[in-house]
């Protein structure tokens, strides 16, 4: 989790990205990793941010 939040900024923005990506992926959107270790979306949207394919936007 400590990665998580190191890479989002905090664990609020860690469970909206990979909540939002899961959506995506599950609608059948392509993935961004060759191997997966978790079978669940979610799981595989946290394993995509901790991987470095996928950030929170950051809103100015």
């Amino acid at each position: 989790m400590n990665e998580l939040v190191e890479k989002c900024g905090s664990a609020f923005s860690a469970v909206i990205v990979s909540a939002k990506r899961a959506r995506k992926m599950n609608e059948g959107a392509e993935s961004l990793l060759d191997e997966y270790r978790g079978t669940k979306d979610v799981s595989k949207a946290l394993e995509e941010i901790i991987a470095d394919k996928l950030r929170p936007v950051e809103k100015r």
